[in-house]
């Protein structure tokens, strides 16, 4: 019965050297956290109503974000256009990049930012602006994330009828947050405050807010508002231009 027991226990023992040299021997097979990977969706919305007054709303716009221990990306582009009876009530392009390094991991990072649009219903064809500045996480895990920022830039306004091209600096206090209520439904929401450095009362104001909802693991419906409001329009152009949307979203 001794020797049983002295031939099971260096059996045990042999092949348990065995495992653990193994896996001395083949670090490669241990588990490698993957690298952070872009989120990235194409949103699609289309409404409309015919009767006394034909309407149609086309919605598109393509998100992306990838965050790493070193920085995080974010990207924008928006499409929208209405139709009254035929004629265009609204026919924008928007776009917006954004790049923050983070500072030896800490919560303070260094942000610089670029947009472009085009608007048929402004005194301007084109504008451009673009920000720097540093930008602080006050809250970053997992279900929660919110980042301000402040920072100086310009903007500048091109084309546009019986106008002259037009280049000013600006400032920016912005926000951006995120959260996840669970593994299907989270929200979103950003607000840029860009008052002008050269004209004092004058700003700008971009402001969203909006819910995403999961289908399927590649789909999910999303629904949201957003503004555009600028104090000094031109005149004949509204300061506000408000809307809400609702869209399916294919994530890829």
């Amino acid at each position: 019965m001794n020797v049983f027991r002295f031939v099971t226990l260096s059996a045990a023992l042999a092949i348990t050297g065995a495992a653990i040299a193994q896996d001395e021997a083949a670090p490669g097979e241990v588990e490698v956290p993957e690298p952070p990977k872009w989120e990235r969706s194409l949103d699609f919305g289309l409404s409309g109503a015919s009767g006394n007054t034909d309407t149609q709303d086309i919605y598109a716009a393509f998100n992306a974000h990838k965050a790493t221990d070193k920085a995080t990306i974010d990207f924008v582009a928006l499409y929208r256009k209405s139709e009254s009876d035929g004629s265009d009530t609204s026919n924008r392009f928007f776009t917006q990049g954004r790049y923050t390094w983070i500072l030896n991991e800490s919560k303070w990072g260094i942000f610089a930012d670029a947009s472009f649009e085009v608007d048929r219903f402004q005194v301007w064809d084109q504008r451009i602006s673009a920000h720097v500045g540093p930008a602080y996480r006050f809250i970053d895990n997992e279900k929660t994330y919110l980042e301000g920022r402040v920072g100086i830039g310009v903007v500048g306004t091109y084309g546009g009828s019986g106008r002259d091209d037009n280049t000013d600096p600006e400032a920016i206090i912005g926000a951006s947050f995120r959260h996840k209520f669970n593994d299907k439904l989270s929200m979103t929401a950003n607000a840029e405050y860009l008052p002008n450095l050269d004209d004092t009362g004058e700003y700008r104001f971009l402001g969203d807010a909006g819910i995403e909802y999961s289908l399927a693991e590649a789909w999910s419906l999303k629904a949201g508002v957003r503004e555009v409001f600028d104090s000094n329009p031109g005149t004949g152009f509204d300061e506000s231009d408000f809307y809400y949307f609702v869209a399916l979203a294919a994530k890829f």
